[in-house]
């Protein structure tokens, strides 16, 4: 798609002050011989017309917060990194995790089989239950 010529300062003077008397950007378009779309993208963006538009989404982080990060990051006080006193703990969110896995497994299969409101029973549960503690001893 072409490009127009952009306005001149001499040229956008006058558009902003019959934009002023409330003409319309259709009249002021015929009146000073421009065409209606640059008229209106002027009385739109008034003091960033012309400017180069960056667009795109804003950064979340600024560049400061961003070298904050790579620092924690690297010089071992991230909570969230793996070090030998929380992989414990991470260990047992593991287990926990597989364990709910297990039971809504086991409740889907009983739901299939028995059609009994998709609740195991305390004979299905028993199982799981105790090879997860069996594990939970392990780790200790």
């Amino acid at each position: 798609m072409a490009k127009g010529e952009k306005l001149t300062d001499r040229e956008r003077g006058p558009i902003e002050a019959l934009s002023s008397t409330e003409m319309s950007s259709r009249a002021i378009a015929i009146k000073t011989g421009r065409s209606k779309t640059v008229v209106n993208n002027f009385l739109k963006l008034k003091d960033n017309y012309g400017k180069k538009n960056t667009g795109g989404r804003p950064k979340a982080l600024s560049s400061r917060d961003e070298r904050r990060v790579c620092q924690l990051a690297s010089t071992g006080n991230n909570p969230f990194a793996y070090t030998p006193d929380n992989a414990k703990q991470s260990q047992y969110m593991l287990i926990i995790l597989q364990f709910q896995l297990l039971l809504y497994e086991m409740q889907l299969q009983n739901f299939a089989e028995n059609h009994v409101h998709g609740m195991p029973s305390a004979r299905a549960l028993q199982r799981p239950l105790t090879e997860a503690f069996e594990k939970l001893k392990i780790l200790q």
